[in-house]
């Protein structure tokens, strides 16, 4: 518009009223790099006051609505409307003018004075933003009550405002937090933090009538928590303020990835000494550990116990790395059972485990028995690789044991009993013999007779008894009750069950008759075998 005047294409007017003052800055500007002289030859007005008439010649004159009391009406009128009362006629309160040099009324040097107040604090925030080490702080922080330090340090930031918080969600450190629990810490005061729910917000504005800010903190897409800042005076909620809570989101993001890369640097360094599929030593961790416990072995009491798993891979294991992974974590847990609060265990190959527990009473082959009973319960291995696929050994430790003296013994007993579990699967009619076997095992307070024509095999029983005991060396009958006794230890170690309740777990009918059975398999009593298994840490 002013250049169609200079340019002479609509004719000078008295004077333009502009919608706003972007627009009377506007004109403002070309009208004095032409040397068109204001007020003049043209006057110029504003509307709505944005308070950035130092930046341009001549001082705007300019108008200011009563923003207060528009507020107030438009309350009024939206209360009608919810009360259902019709609507009244509004007529807009009265603002103010705002007097400068671009027309005749001529400045207000008061006014102007406290424009320049304002210019000269905005100014000055500028600077406190642009080199303020606020930031480079703030990433420095390595916990919480570090980066609330930094924050309070800095609270020249926060002008004009009577109280602030800051308030994180529980877990605002998760890629996506959504707890409905927030925690509030306290930058102005010295308070201890409190806890509320997300939406709570009466906690805040308790007390007398002030205005309050709620603002999100958070790093793209993640949202941390918000602030929260209590003031009397629209001065309060300045550049440098939003400033603040942009440095704090960076702070929290930095503190965040810090304790992510410092965990992730704990298991780098972890991962050599710790098996992270089970979550137990690896074969190097468990070396370490045993070399350093031996000092406090006891010949009598410590024996070192290796299981080996999953010994024939094609033998049930259908359905590849997946259902092997998961056999193995069962493996683990049974081994974490049975060592009974011992952390000394760990994953010293592929397919075996070796732990060292201390047993007060219990013979080492009474131990190996025992934790094969507790693999034997774990389904989610016995499923996958039957009753056949473990063999387990145990040894006394004493103080001058090391690693290497004690488990390659282990292992070649391992390997010992590995060739014969092997050999024995050439039997012909083995995957039948084994499938009653397993049902023998895992399921034996069933009770089976060679005789009985409910058998799942079609042979007679002579003929059974004879190729069961060429694949396993003992008759299907005296499997049968070894399948009951092993259920029995593992009851007896996991449980506090009384010695009748075990029986009946166990299918027998008379409590009497269990005890004679698992005192001939095992050369003592049931209660004689839990005092002998139960373990102390080691």
């Amino acid at each position: 518009l002013a250049e169609s005047y200079i340019k002479k294409d609509r004719p000078f007017p008295q004077a333009v009223l502009c919608g706003n003052d972007y627009m009377a800055y506007g004109m403002l500007d070309t009208l004095a790099k032409n040397g068109i002289s204001v007020p003049d030859r043209i006057t110029i007005t504003g509307y709505e006051y944005i308070q950035e008439r130092i930046y341009h010649y001549p001082i705007l004159t300019t108008y200011q609505r009563n923003r207060a009391q528009l507020g107030a009406e438009a309350i009024r009128l939206i209360q009608q409307q919810l009360d259902g009362h019709p609507g009244t006629d509004f007529t807009p309160p009265p603002g103010r003018l705002i007097p400068g040099d671009s027309c005749q009324c001529g400045l207000d040097p008061a006014q102007l004075l406290a424009e320049q107040e304002r210019i000269s604090l905005k100014r000055t925030d500028y600077f406190l933003n642009l080199f303020g080490q606020l930031e480079f702080e703030l990433t420095e922080c390595r916990t919480i009550p570090d980066l609330l330090q930094v924050c309070r340090k800095y609270r020249y930031m926060l002008r004009h405002a009577e109280e602030v918080y800051l308030c994180l969600y529980e877990d605002w450190y998760n890629d996506r937090a959504v707890s409905e629990t927030v925690t509030c810490y306290s930058l102005l005061a010295q308070e201890e933090p409190f806890t509320i729910q997300k939406h709570d917000l009466e906690r805040f504005c308790s007390g007398s009538a002030a205005a309050y800010s709620f603002s999100p903190l958070f790093s793209l897409q993640r949202s941390l928590g918000y602030a929260v800042m209590k003031f009397h005076t629209p001065a309060a909620n300045t550049p440098l303020y939003r400033h603040w809570l942009k440095a704090v989101s960076n702070g929290l993001e930095f503190l965040r990835l810090k304790n992510d890369i410092q965990y992730l640097t704990q298991c780098c360094n972890l991962s050599e000494s710790v098996d992270n599929m089970t979550d137990m030593y690896s074969k190097r961790g468990f070396h370490s550990a045993f070399d350093a416990a031996v000092e406090t072995f006891d010949a009598r009491k410590v024996h070192l116990v290796v299981l080996r798993v999953c010994l024939f891979d094609e033998s049930y294991a259908t359905e590849g790395s997946g259902q092997k992974i998961q056999a193995l974590l069962a493996a683990s847990d049974a081994v974490k059972c049975f060592c009974a609060g011992s952390r000394l265990y760990g994953r010293v190959e592929e397919n075996t485990f070796a732990c060292v527990v201390r047993a007060d009473t219990a013979d080492s082959r009474l131990l190996a028995d025992l934790l094969g009973a507790i693999l034997l319960r774990a389904v989610g291995y016995t499923r996958c690789y039957g009753t056949d696929s473990f063999v387990c050994t145990a040894q006394l430790c004493t103080p001058d044991s090391t690693y290497q003296t004690e488990m390659p013994k282990a292992l070649q007993e391992l390997d010992q009993l590995t060739r014969i579990s092997a050999a024995r699967r050439t039997c012909s009619h083995y995957r039948e013999m084994l499938a009653l076997r397993n049902q023998f095992y895992l399921s034996p307070e069933v009770f089976f007779e060679t005789d009985s024509t409910g058998l799942p095999c079609s042979y007679s029983s002579g003929h059974l008894r004879t190729i069961y005991k060429a694949c396993f060396g003992v008759n299907p009958h005296h499997d049968c009750i070894t399948g009951r006794i092993l259920l029995a230890r593992y009851l007896l170690f996991t449980t506090q069950d009384s010695i009748q309740q075990i029986a009946q777990q166990c299918g027998y009918r008379d409590s009497k008759y269990f005890l004679r059975q698992f005192r001939l398999h095992t050369g003592m009593t049931p209660a004689e075998y839990r005092r002998a298994c139960s373990l102390t840490d080691t």
